[in-house]
């Protein structure tokens, strides 16, 4: 956590404020691209583990996997090492910077709801 948090205000501090202000609309937008991608990521392995390798995941414990395996170590780093002359580099940071503040702010909040709501702890029978 301690690198991570060092980069994520590293990233911040390039990104002026306004900037994320104007460019609103493309950073969420970015939040759903990456999110619908992951989607379609896991679920195809779910069901190939299913398939060939005989382990079911329940669909809500789908969603969890889903839900709380996005990283953000490595959209950090590419955000770190882009070239100034890079066109549109003041959205590219941008976007970037909102995938990571969901990863690490929204994220954790949905998991735990999802986990409350569609995987509840078992109760025990009498």
């Amino acid at each position: 956590i301690g690198v991570e948090g060092f980069l994520f205000i590293m990233i911040g501090a390039a990104i002026p404020i306004e900037d994320l202000f104007r460019h609103f609309g493309i950073g969420l937008a970015a939040i759903l691209v990456v999110t619908v991608a992951r989607s379609f990521t896991v679920h195809p392995l779910l069901w190939i583990l299913h398939r060939f390798f005989r382990q079911d995941v329940p669909w809500r414990w789908r969603i969890v996997v889903d839900l709380g395996g996005l990283h953000v170590g490595v959209t950090m780093a590419i955000l770190l090492n882009l070239p100034n002359d890079l066109p549109m580099l003041e959205q590219i940071r941008v976007m970037g910077y909102y995938v990571i503040v969901w990863s690490v702010l929204g994220l954790p909040f949905l998991t735990r709801f999802a986990l409350k709501v569609l995987a509840p702890p078992e109760t025990p029978s009498i």
